[in-house]
Order: C-alpha cells, then structure tokens, then sequence
C-alpha cells in the first residue's frame, strides 16, 4: 500500500546517465562546490582556469546569484547542478543555466546525486519547510532511489542547502537542520552530503564530520571534491 502511494505521489522522470557501465576506464570526477558566498577568487576569470582548470562539474547548495554560477560555469566550461537556497527565489525568474537537483536523480560521469533544496521553515518565504514537510520529501525518494540502486546507481552525494539536525547547524531556527536528512543517510548511506546555509568565520569551526558511512561537508563559501565513480564508466 505505501508503496503504491508513493508511486502515485512522485512525477517519475528518467535517470539521467552520461555514460555507460565500463570495465576498463577508471577515473575521478572533479567537483568545484559553492554556496551562500560570491567568493572574489572564483569571481577571476583567470584565477579559475589556473586553479581549477581540471574541474569537471559544479555543484550549488544554494543561496548564489544565477549571474555568479553562470560566470564560473562558462570560464571552466563545465555543467552545474544545484538546489536552491531559502534567498534564491529570484531563480523563479532567472535560474541558472544548470540542472536543478530538487527531488531529482542524476548520474553524471558515473557519480549519481540527489537533491533537497530550503531550509528549515522559519516565516511565511517560500523555499522553507517544516521537518512533516522535509521528511515526506525524503520519503518520497525511497521508490526512484531503490530503482536507481537496481541499476547500479546507489546515490554517492547528497546536495542540499541545510545541514542535517546535530551536524553544522545552529541553534537559532533558521539555521536548524534537518532530522529528516540523517534518516536519509540511514536509508540510502550517500558518501557525501554536501550542504550550505551556515556561514562559517571561524577557520577552527568544524566543517567536515562523519556520520556513519557519509561524509558531511559544509562547503561554504567554496571547496573541491574528488571522488571516484563506485563502477568504472567509458567516456
């Protein structure tokens, strides 16, 4: 019965694979991550193409001007994917040029990513949920993440905007995390769950945290990420 009503519930669409099943090439995927802050440094054309000219993708967790990630996308040439931040209602007129991660399941280059976009719901602004809300987001993922991980798809990176409850986040309600989000690592065990929304100042903050089988990274304002595809894929 429940998972009839799921399957009801969810707007099913193809998972998106660039590349096929290979048992010859093997190789890492490059991933230049940004949130909250348009860093001066990727804001330089030439900074980017010397520093980051081996990057193969750009992933968002939200709260950036479509301008910004626009301009880093076209200097390295490379495609984005994103979730929106609880500020990036603007997207509803100009999003960036990308694919938009909330909800979704795409494999790029062998590495499958699924998205949940907002933070915790803390005024009447769209992009914010309560934890009912989130969690039946994360719920719905279970039938199209258990057809993904039968096509050899488990998820590998988890992008979001909020961290998960305990992890990075505040105490302060808008910067709340998740519960929902450490019950989908339970669940689905991603390698990595990237988020944003908590702005640290602090060097010594913690910003990289094990929980489980899944690294935590707050990748505010900007980190890089290598991670190799779990099966070797042909280009």
């Amino acid at each position: 019965m429940l998972i009839s009503r799921l399957k009801n519930a969810i707007s099913f669409e193809p998972i998106r694979a660039i590349m096929r099943p290979s048992k010859c090439a093997v190789f890492s995927v490059k991933i230049l991550c940004v949130s909250d802050l348009a860093s001066s440094q990727l804001e330089n054309a030439a900074h980017l193409r010397r520093r980051y000219y081996d990057i193969d993708l750009v992933v968002s967790c939200g709260d950036l001007p479509s301008a910004y990630l626009d301009f880093i996308t076209s200097v390295l040439s490379v495609p984005l994917f994103y979730v929106r931040g609880n500020h990036d209602t603007m997207y509803d007129e100009r999003p960036p040029g990308g694919d938009d991660l909330h909800q979704r399941i795409l494999t790029y280059k062998g590495i499958t990513f699924v998205g949940l976009e907002g933070s915790m719901r803390y005024n009447e602004a769209p992009i914010q949920y309560t934890e009912g809300e989130m969690s039946w987001k994360v719920t719905r993922l279970f039938v199209p993440l258990k057809i993904s991980a039968s096509q050899h798809r488990k998820v590998d990176i988890f992008v979001t905007h909020s961290p998960p409850r305990g992890i990075h986040d505040l105490s302060d309600k808008p910067h709340t995390g998740f519960k929902s989000f450490l019950r989908f690592m339970d669940w689905y065990q991603p390698r990595y769950l990237l988020h944003g929304h908590v702005h640290n100042y602090d060097n010594r903050a913690e910003t990289k945290t094990l929980y489980k089988q899944t690294q935590v990274i707050n990748v505010y304002p900007f980190k890089a990420l290598e991670i190799e595809p779990r099966v070797s894929y042909e280009t």
